[in-house]
């Protein structure tokens, strides 16, 4: 998320009192969702992840109030595909590749007091549309009916797509602080504990 990080920075600078990012695009859990079938030892199947996190630039004391919060999330259908790599006993070691769409949402909220004055009192919705792979290896073990999984990955998100307003796909926002197109940024690692169960 360096993008948005570089917006915050740019809206400390250009605001004429000191303020802080109480937070700036945290890492959170992300929650995911899947179904698979087997083909000939391998796994194909149909994956929902859906990410959040977001930021705050905030300033308060007895002469009014500042806030400048960016919320974003992400629901994310795609498709992988796991190969067997080695078993060790009951212990399977499996690599796998998937690919989708990141569907982002992006809503910004903007709110200025001073004394008894409101001066600012906003909000923006924004989307994007990019597509992502993700490789990676799983874990997997057997044990009674389930099937317990532990998968490392790394997401590359690609795409030019940046924040548009509503339908308005040829009207990208820019990034103030860089004039570049403002994009989210959901590559880095992903980790997960699954628990299967076969039909």
């Amino acid at each position: 998320m360096n993008n948005l990080k570089e917006l915050n920075g740019y809206i400390q600078q250009n605001l004429g009192f000191h303020t802080a990012v109480t937070a700036n695009f945290p890492i959170y859990p992300y929650f995911r969702a899947s179904a698979f079938m087997n083909v000939k030892g391998n796994q194909v199947g149909l994956a929902f992840s859906f990410y959040s996190t977001g930021s705050r630039v905030s300033a308060s004391d007895y002469s009014g109030e500042y806030r400048f919060e960016n919320l974003l999330n992400a629901y994310v259908p795609g498709i992988y595909f796991t190969t067997p790599f080695k078993q060790n006993g009951i212990l399977h070691i499996e690599g796998r590749l998937e690919g989708g769409v990141i569907f982002s949402k992006m809503k910004n909220n903007e709110y200025f007091r001073l004394y008894d004055t409101v001066y600012i009192n906003s909000s923006n919705k924004f989307k994007s549309v990019n597509a992502y792979l993700e490789p990676g290896i799983r874990l997997s073990y057997p044990l009674n009916h389930f099937n317990i999984g532990f998968y490392v990955g790394y997401m590359i998100q690609f795409g030019k797509q940046g924040f548009y307003i509503d339908d308005r796909k040829n009207s990208q926002v820019l990034n103030p602080a860089t004039q570049s197109v403002l994009k989210p940024g959901w590559d880095g690692f992903r980790i997960n504990i699954s628990l299967a169960y076969p039909l």
